[in-house]
């Protein structure tokens, strides 16, 4: 029966290690999945920085709105991608919680990835408020070109030698000068 005790100790021992190879191949597994995932989302987020970065408004209160719209998408998206960063989030804490070998190697390439996203954030309100100063000091030229246009008008009429023939049309000219 001593035997048979050793047999089953073997057994079991045989089991828990052909487990503990598949747990530690479903990790080596995961922290490859971790690796391309967290690789394509430090890519993406450098990529989005750079566009974030070009203050390219052009010019005109016409151009500056389609930069707001154009701005307005790109957040959209850029908010959109949190929950692919949250899913390297989450596997580097699996891979911790289990005990990863190269977990070190996976803090730091999820510490770039987070540090990347909230640079790209931060960038993104940044150019959000020098896209509105962009806006108001272009809304506030196009204002001044028609007060201007409007004075010109204005000074057209003021300066002109007709004065009326008659009594009907002097009346309309003195309404039309009225200010």
């Amino acid at each position: 029966s001593g035997w048979k005790k050793l047999e089953g100790a073997e057994h079991a021992r045989e089991v828990a290690l052909r487990e503990e190879l598949m747990r530690l191949e479903a990790l080596e597994r995961m922290a490859e999945r971790f690796d391309k995932k967290a690789s394509m989302r430090a890519n993406w987020l450098i990529e989005n920085h750079k566009l974030v970065s070009q203050d390219n408004f052009g010019v005109g209160i016409a151009a500056v709105e389609a930069a707001k719209k154009k701005h307005e998408s790109i957040q959209t998206d850029i908010k959109a991608y949190e929950s692919r960063v949250k899913t390297v989030v989450d596997m580097a804490t699996i891979l911790e919680q289990e005990n990863y070998w190269g977990i070190d190697r996976v803090k730091e390439d999820l510490d770039k990835v987070l540090e990347l996203w909230e640079v790209l954030l931060h960038a993104l309100v940044g150019r959000r408020q020098r896209l509105d100063l962009a806006y108001a000091y272009t809304k506030a030229l196009q204002d001044v070109s028609d007060i201007l246009e409007y004075l010109k008008d204005l000074k057209t009429q003021l300066q002109s030698t007709d004065y009326g023939k008659h009594l009907g049309a002097v009346d309309i000219f003195i309404q039309k000068h009225t200010v």
